[in-house]
């Protein structure tokens, strides 16, 4: 597995998108956006061309909030120590072990808190702001439902979402 911005991004999303709800966001852009439009078409109506600049570019914001987010991101996550180094990621029935160029790290099973099971991949979590993800395209040895029966046996808080 690659640790590069890529990576970090969908870690990062999934984690918004568990804990935030991107449904709630849609939903109060809609709310906020409507009214924008609507005192938008009015000032352009009544040729108040300051006012309608300064609606105008909320609307473009809230329309390419999306993508501001992910360059702020892309940004942010640019200047991480761990940025394009290769992780192996091996599970044992004895422990769970990360290595990389510059680190290697054993860990045994009770450790790891929880596992959440997803259609492309596995978050594997440690403590709470503190987790893995192994996405399922990222396997060099062995395969998904290996991964599953291992982490099914030693991780008691283990569900499929």
């Amino acid at each position: 597995m690659r640790l590069d911005a890529a990576y970090a991004l969908e870690a990062v999303q999934r984690y918004r998108r568990q804990h935030r709800g991107s449904t709630w966001t849609a939903i109060a852009k809609w709310v906020v956006g409507a009214p924008v439009v609507a005192l938008l078409g009015f000032f352009l109506w009544a040729k108040l061309w300051v006012p309608a600049g300064i609606f105008g570019l909320v609307l473009l914001l809230l329309v390419l909030s999306r993508q501001i987010d992910r360059l702020v991101l892309q940004r942010r996550l640019g200047r991480h120590p761990w940025k394009d180094l290769v992780l192996k990621l091996a599970l044992t029935d004895e422990l769970l072990t990360l290595e990389t160029e510059l680190t290697e790290e054993k860990m045994k099973w009770p450790l790891i808190s929880a596992a959440r099971e997803f259609s492309d991949g596995f978050l594997l979590i440690i403590a709470p702001g503190s987790f893995y993800w192994l996405g399922a395209g990222a396997l060099i040895e062995g395969t998904a439902e290996g991964a599953r029966e291992i982490l099914k046996r030693h991780v008691t808080d283990y569900s499929v979402v």
